[in-house]
C-alpha cells in the first residue's frame, strides 16, 4: 500500500469516528440529556505527551479539573500549568492577526472568464503561483484563466484589488512534472486594470519535520469563491513522509490552498477534501454537522521536487531558483 492510500484510508476512518460521536452526542442533547465534557482526542493526547501523564489525568487536565483534587505533586502541578498555558490556552498575541493579513495577500483565487471560481492558489515568488495540479489540467486553456488577490466581496471592503494574466509560455509545471503529485505552479503574466497593489508571496523551504500531529492546520481559501479563513478545530491528525491529513472545512474551489502552522509558514498545499460519511448531516430537522478530513502535500516535498528537476531551461531554472532557493531550510 502507498503512503498516499494509507493517510487517505486512515483520515477517512477519522473522520467517519468523529462523525458518529458528534452525532451522538447531539442526539442525547436535543433530548435533554446532560453530558460530561470529552476533550478533543488530539488535545488529549497532545497533554499526555507533553505532561507525562495517563489519558485519564490528561482528559481531566483538559476539562479544566481542580489539580488539587487530582492528587499530583507539586512538580507535575507546575508542569501542568506551563502545558495548559501552551497547550490549551487559545490566546494569541495581536501580531498573529498581522501574520493572517499578510499571508492573505499571497492567496488568490484562479477565476475562468465568466467569473466562476476554480481554485485557490498562492504566491511562492514575485513571478509563479502554486495551486493544486487538477486546477490547471481540468480547465485546460489557461490563457482564459486569471488570478484575483485581494478579492473580498463583503460589505463595506474594497472587491479585487488586482489581477493577473497567466502565462504558461514563461513556465508551466504540472502533476506530470512532480511525479504524479497533485500540484501546479504557473507564472503570472501581465496586470489586468490599473491597481497598483502587489501580492505578497510565501516561502517554499526545506523543513521537512516541523509539521507534527496536533498541530494546527490553519487555511486561507476561496470555497465558492468567498474568501475564507479556517483557524478553529483544525487539527493535523496524520502525515506521512507526502502528506498531511487534517480535520478542517474546506468546499469546492479551496484546492490549492496554503495550509499554515501555527506560526503562518506554509506547510501544505491543499489538494483534495472529503466528508464522512454524507455531505451534510441533519440531526432531527434542526442541526447539521460538517465533519471533513482533508489531505495536502507537504511544501517540503514540492521544494524538494523543484531542486530536483532538470530539464528546466535556463530562464526556467530562473524563475525556480527564486522560488525554491537552493539550501533553503524552515
Amino acid at each position: 500500500m502507498r503512503f498516499s492510500d494509507h493517510i487517505e484510508q486512515e483520515a477517512l476512518k477519522f473522520a467517519n469516528d468523529t462523525f458518529v460521536r458528534r452525532q451522538q452526542a447531539t442526539e442525547r442533547l436535543l433530548r435533554g440529556e446532560r453530558l460530561e465534557i470529552d476533550p478533543d482526542p488530539a488535545l488529549r493526547q497532545a497533554i499526555a505527551d507533553a505532561v507525562g501523564v495517563d489519558a485519564e489525568v490528561a482528559a481531566a487536565i483538559a476539562r479544566g479539573e481542580s489539580l488539587e483534587a487530582l492528587g499530583l505533586s507539586a512538580d507535575l502541578k507546575a508542569r501542568i500549568q506551563q502545558v495548559r498555558a501552551a497547550v490549551i490556552d487559545n490566546s494569541e498575541p495581536m501580531v498573529f492577526a498581522d501574520q493572517a493579513l499578510q499571508a492573505a495577500y499571497a492567496v488568490g483565487r484562479l477565476v475562468n472568464g465568466g467569473g466562476k471560481t476554480q481554485g485557490t492558489c498562492f504566491m511562492i515568488s514575485p513571478q509563479l503561483l502554486a495551486t493544486a495540479g487538477h486546477v490547471l489540467e481540468d480547465f485546460g486553456d489557461l490563457s482564459k484563466l486569471r488570478v484575483e488577490f485581494k478579492f473580498d466581496p463583503f460589505f463595506g471592503r474594497d472587491a479585487v484589488h488586482a489581477e493577473f494574466n497567466l502565462d504558461p509560455g514563461l513556465l508551466l509545471l504540472l502533476p506530470k512534472h512532480f511525479g504524479g503529485l497533485d500540484v501546479g505552479i504557473v507564472a503570472i503574466g501581465s496586470r489586468i486594470g490599473t491597481s497598483t497593489f502587489e501580492p505578497s508571496t510565501l516561502s517554499l523551504t526545506d523543513g521537512g519535520s516541523s509539521h507534527q500531529i496536533t498541530n494546527h492546520a490553519n487555511i486561507i481559501h476561496y470555497p465558492r469563491g468567498v474568501p475564507q479563513l479556517v483557524m478553529r478545530d483544525n487539527w493535523v491528525v496524520l502525515r506521512d513522509p507526502v502528506h498531511l491529513s487534517y480535520r478542517s472545512q474546506t468546499d469546492t474551489a479551496s484546492s490549492g490552498a496554503p495550509v499554515f502552522n501555527a506560526g503562518w509558514k506554509p506547510m501544505a498545499l491543499h489538494e483534495w477534501g472529503k466528508t464522512q460519511p454524507d455531505p451534510l448531516i441533519k440531526v432531527g430537522d434542526r442541526i447539521i454537522i460538517p465533519d471533513e478530513v482533508n489531505r495536502g502535500i507537504r511544501t517540503h516535498v514540492i521544494y524538494r521536487k523543484l531542486r530536483e528537476m532538470t530539464t528546466l531551461t535556463p530562464k526556467e531554472q530562473e524563475l525556480v531558483d527564486e522560488a525554491a532557493p537552493p539550501n533553503s531550510a524552515a
